[in-house]
């Protein structure tokens, strides 16, 4: 081989070299512009390090994290008129009842997705109209109050009931909580006057995810 043809083959392998470099590059950004993060992962098993804090008003109809119903595992939270000896509550009780954790959203992430696995028959409105004892989700820039439910405008346009047994549910969460910090909100309410206490409201295996929908630039 002459000098010229030598000298084009280097060329041709500092070409490729720099063209495969450029590659993996490229597929490294992708991948960390398009990275999903896992903001909770609860099973509420013993190994479970999620931050969850209670915010219960009676001496009944509490959320307990305990064994007497679960999805997966052995574990669960759940409403319990006996301190967590059964997944029954009171339905003469007058209840607003909170599990809830504080949560960072990373800046540039909107696209949030929050699953669940969830059973409660509760009081489901026969006609479809208001329905009475019932869950429902928040993300409130402040902890819940004991007794109040918070503020409509915080509240995700979701009432869960009617659910004998675990049942998978997805909640896409508002693109707007991106680079906020929020509390997430469980809450059960009770009427105190009619509904189906057993089962009472029960929730395993809460999952919150955020991603970018296009490639993140920040």
């Amino acid at each position: 081989m002459n000098n010229f043809n030598r000298g084009i083959s280097r060329g041709n392998a500092k070409f490729s070299i720099a063209w495969l470099f450029v590659v993996l590059l490229v597929f490294s950004t992708a991948r960390s512009l398009y990275a999903q993060t896992q903001l909770i992962n609860s099973d509420f098993e013993l190994s479970d390090s999620t931050n969850w804090l209670f915010s219960n008003n009676a001496t009944t109809n509490q959320w307990v994290v305990g064994s007497a119903v679960a999805s997966s595992g052995t574990g669960s939270v759940y409403i319990s008129e006996d301190a967590g000896v059964t997944n029954s509550y009171n339905i003469t009780s007058a209840t607003v009842s909170h599990i809830y954790t504080e949560v960072n959203f990373p800046a540039g992430q909107n696209a949030i997705v929050l699953s669940f696995d969830g059973k409660g028959i509760d009081e489901v409105s026969p006609s479809g109209g208001t329905t009475y004892d019932y869950l429902r989700i928040s993300l409130d820039s402040l902890a819940p109050t004991n007794g109040i439910l918070p503020s409509v405008m915080n509240q995700l346009p979701v009432v869960f009931c009617g659910q004998p047994g675990f049942e998978k549910t997805y909640v896409n969460i508002p693109a707007s909580m991106a680079g906020k910090t929020m509390f997430l909100v469980f809450s059960f309410k009770c009427d105190a006057v009619i509904g189906t206490p057993t089962p009472g409201f029960a929730i395993d295996n809460i999952l919150l995810k955020a991603k970018c929908l296009i490639p993140c630039l920040e």
